[in-house]
């Protein structure tokens, strides 16, 4: 009869010692440490059974395997009256009611990066912020909410109301399965955010204080007073949500709460102080302001710029946020709307109809080819087939589009173009962006940029500022097709 050694696990036969790593074969009594033979059932010399004491006790608590502390949203959303339209309708036209309205709003908040944990038969309890983290799980868990509503009121004839409620907070997170959407979550913000959706009016969205916070800056939202909720002790701060903006980080923050004396960073300011001089001296500039997130990036532009000569410098920001990864070529319709004075609430078709005038007023080309430009916006073209180009041929009739309009607005007037959070630039975009300013060269203009280590600008030529401020130039300082020119004309500011 084999055995197992206790110290390889190759089986072998009964004996003094293994035979393959000649250990002593053996069974130690855990009582006494008296050796015995390999297949005892009790201790020679105690007397104590082997089976009871190789046995594991079960754990006291509950299994704690994987739990993790997460900061994150819980959004829950059902139908309302759902108990009653199941009995007044067949059971199976009721359940493909239903079912449709819950793949509706699943597929309206996984589009906002929240993950579908429960579905139940008139509703869903979705997670924001895991298990992939995300800083702005709340924003996210908003857009959602919004987005759910508008998509089950498109539905026609299947159009039912829902009701949501969102909660912001730690939880212990805990995977039970296989799939992203197997998790087990814990904690009084799932209750909260539970019980506020059972609050809920019909077609309305409740948020908990804490989200309500986190959002301040992004989202409308009234409150309501303080709501009893079954299970908290005390009634709590309740607010309805009413809509939403996608705004850049700096935007909310500098809006939210005053700003604090702006101490040091000479070095850096006067690093972005050369490369404006030789933008204005006509040599195009670009810099990238580079560090982590909460090191300061959008203060050090923001004190930058407030301190230029009033009526020197045009500026046009475009802020992007984190759903703009998401946004094949967001940049254009970003740009496009720096162009035309549009503001984040006017539609690409507000967009299309002020182009036009924009492109008279800066005395371009009669010809000039706006088809591109219209086509991404979602405009019916004259040109036909151009929906069946290729990709990268449409890609770079939109650079070629683009160029001369900036070209333009750079020769009436000294111009600074400011991409806040490029680390969040869909790809699309970055290539356009690097095509579009690689033939730039005798103009005035500035292209500055705000992202984090992780996703640096890839201008390869580009001279680096080291934590001392010295101007180091990189050992090759060629030109390469699609890329800033070698005239020393890209910096980094890596200490930002």
């Amino acid at each position: 009869m084999l055995v197992a050694c206790p110290r390889c696990g190759q089986s072998a036969l009964p004996g003094q010692y293994c035979d393959n790593c000649g250990t002593k074969i053996e069974k130690t009594c855990r009582s006494c440490s008296a050796a015995n033979r390999p297949n005892a059932r009790f201790c020679a010399n105690c007397g104590t059974a082997f089976e009871a004491t190789d046995k594991t006790p079960p754990p006291a608590g509950p299994d704690t395997t994987g739990a993790q502390q997460k900061q994150v949203t819980i959004l829950f959303a059902d139908i309302c009256g759902s108990t009653e339209l199941i009995s007044r309708m067949d059971a199976e036209d009721a359940s493909y009611t239903l079912g449709s309205v819950i793949s509706v709003i699943s597929k309206a908040v996984t589009r906002f990066g929240g993950v579908v944990i429960r579905r139940m038969g008139d509703g869903v309890m979705v997670l924001f912020g895991a298990p992939v983290a995300t800083e702005d799980h709340a924003a996210r868990a908003c857009f959602a909410a919004l987005a759910a509503l508008d998509a089950v009121s498109r539905m026609g004839d299947l159009a039912l109301p829902i009701r949501v409620g969102i909660c912001s907070g730690p939880v212990i997170l805990r995977k039970t399965g296989r799939d992203d959407e197997d998790y087990d979550v814990a904690g009084i913000t799932a209750h909260i955010a539970a019980r506020l959706e059972q609050q809920a009016e019909p077609d309305t969205v409740l948020l908990a204080q804490q989200t309500a916070s986190l959002v301040r800056g992004i989202a409308n939202a009234e409150s309501i007073g303080k709501i009893a909720l079954k299970g908290i002790a005390e009634p709590l701060p309740v607010f309805r949500l009413l809509s939403a903006t996608d705004r850049p980080s700096w935007t909310v923050r500098s809006g939210a709460k005053a700003l604090s004396t702006f101490v040091g960073r000479e070095e850096e300011l006067a690093q972005l102080s050369l490369a404006l001089g030789r933008a204005w001296a006509g040599q195009a500039q670009a810099v990238a302001l580079v560090a982590d997130a909460g090191m300061g990036k959008s203060r050090l532009l923001h004190e930058f710029l407030g301190n230029l000569a009033p009526g020197a410098w045009h500026v046009m920001r475009v802020g992007t946020t984190a759903q703009s990864t998401a946004i094949p070529y967001f940049l254009i319709a970003a740009l496009l709307r720096e162009f035309v004075g549009c503001s984040q609430e006017d539609t690409t078709a507000e967009i299309a109809a002020r182009l036009p005038s924009v492109i008279a007023s800066l005395g371009l080309d009669p010809e000039f080819d706006t088809t591109p430009l219209l086509a991404h916006l979602d405009r019916e073209v004259d040109e036909v087939g151009f929906d069946k180009i290729d990709p990268v041929q449409r890609s770079r009739r939109l650079v070629q589009s683009l160029r001369p309009i900036l070209l333009r607005y750079a020769d009436l007037h000294p111009l600074i173009l400011v991409v806040e959070d490029y680390h969040w630039l869909d790809a699309s975009s970055v290539e356009v962006l690097d095509e579009l300013f690689g033939e730039m060269d005798t103009v005035r203009l500035a292209l500055v940029v705000t992202t984090r280590p992780e996703r640096r600008p890839d201008w390869r030529r580009c001279a680096r500022i080291s934590s001392r401020g010295r101007m180091e130039r990189p050992s090759s300082w060629k030109n390469s097709p699609g890329r800033f020119t070698s005239r020393g004309r890209s910096q980094a500011v890596r200490r930002a």
